[in-house]
């Protein structure tokens, strides 16, 4: 559980070239709604990361050392 808030991060650095992909994809962003449905969905999956990444690593204590 000491690791979450660093996995967190990491699930969130791999939803931004998803949601790159499915923008750019999609270029008439109403014509197809599924696929603006999906990224939506993984926006807010991102967004819900980041809230439990900060919650946690304040909770934790857990801090970033840099030189």
């Amino acid at each position: 559980m000491k690791h979450m808030p660093n996995i967190l991060t990491i699930l969130r650095l791999f939803a931004c070239p998803l949601l790159i992909y499915l923008f750019y994809s999609n270029v008439h962003i109403f014509e197809n709604k599924n696929i603006t449905l999906i990224a939506l969905i993984i926006f807010l999956f991102a967004c819900i990361t980041d809230f439990f990444d900060g919650y946690l690593a304040r909770k934790k204590k857990i801090r970033v050392k840099f030189r």
